[in-house]
């Protein structure tokens, strides 16, 4: 009874130990960064922590001396985020104390002032609370149905679809048009997407933040993709049925391929495993938001693994991805 009871104290006390070490090591790492932040010349806090610790976008609520940021209409001037010019009376997020703004596609407006979620929605006739112009009945405007307030797509582009799933930037793989617009779209062109809705916005509908030019840089800087016999670049496809250009063995329709389309030639993932996307970036083993393969187009879970793409919001499920069993 002893040597459990004496057991039971050792454990408690090594619990006691991991906790208080666990605890310094979140300081350590809190201190780091905060660090970091001051270092690079962003706003320090809360926002730029779970930046970097977390690796999600970090969502600035305030300015960099600490002011909360609130919904107000700009004078002329200039984002204090990515310098891109604002017109008079442009909605913003605003420190009047520091003169301090950022426009919507660095900081999106996605609360009422009341602090209600905003939602995509076909707008009742009335006027836009930001600018104040008037907005025709079933207009898209981000909406807070409690409040009878909503934002013209001028003030505060879409930032979901009409479903209601969060739009991400996206590079298109092939031509199409903007869902809002019509407007024409070029394979490579920087989108705002939803991959479970197949439905997109051109960067005139959705003007993007300096991230997305950087996403845009990137592709630039992508490595040479394979090539078939005749030197043309092949690309991750999905495959006609047929056979492997490489070693004759039978090809499903719809299984993944490297591809060229010139020569209609194209090779099995045994003999030329898929290890980038069709931009030629380097695919990495990630545990996947929500979605869609791009390959298949079978649901992804949150947190399934694919093998991704981040420049490009692309990935591919591990049925897609792995050689298959002939």
């Amino acid at each position: 009874m002893a040597t459990a009871e004496a057991e039971s104290t050792v454990a408690k006390a090594t619990e006691e130990v991991e906790a208080v070490t666990r605890a310094i090591e979140a300081a350590a790492v809190s201190d780091t960064v905060e660090t970091g932040a001051q270092e690079l010349g962003a706003p320090a806090g809360a926002a730029f922590r779970e930046e970097a610790v977390t690796g999600k976008p970090a969502v600035v609520t305030q300015c960099p001396k600490g002011h909360a940021l609130k919904h107000a209409q700009a004078t002329a001037g200039q984002c204090d985020g990515c310098a891109k010019p604002v017109a008079e009376g442009e909605l913003v997020m605003d420190c009047r104390d520091c003169n301090w703004y950022l426009c919507t596609a660095c900081r999106p407006i996605t609360e009422c002032p009341s602090g209600h979620a905003l939602h995509s929605a076909a707008a009742i006739a009335g006027g836009c609370n930001g600018c104040k112009k008037s907005v025709k009945q079933g207009d898209m405007v981000m909406d807070c149905r409690q409040c009878n307030w909503y934002l013209c797509l001028k003030c505060q582009p879409m930032t979901q679809c009409p479903s209601g799933h969060e739009l991400k930037r996206w590079v298109t793989q092939q031509a199409g048009k903007c869902d809002l617009c019509s407007k024409p779209t070029q394979q490579g062109d920087m989108v705002m997407d939803c991959r479970r809705c197949n439905w997109y916005l051109c960067t005139s509908c959705h003007p993007q933040s300096k991230g997305a030019a950087n996403c845009t840089a990137a592709a630039a800087d992508a490595g040479a993709l394979p090539q078939c016999a005749a030197g043309h670049p092949m690309q991750p496809a999905v495959a006609q049925a047929g056979n492997c250009d490489g070693c004759s063995k039978k090809v499903l329709a719809g299984e993944m391929v490297t591809d060229c389309r010139q020569c209609n030639y194209y090779l099995c993932k045994a003999c030329q495993p898929i290890t980038m996307c069709k931009k030629g970036h380097r695919l990495q083993s990630q545990a996947a938001r929500a979605g869609a393969c791009d390959g298949c187009h079978r649901p992804i879970q949150s947190n399934q693994n694919v093998m991704e793409c981040e420049s490009c919001n692309w990935y591919l499920c591990s049925m897609c991805h792995m050689p298959r069993n002939h």
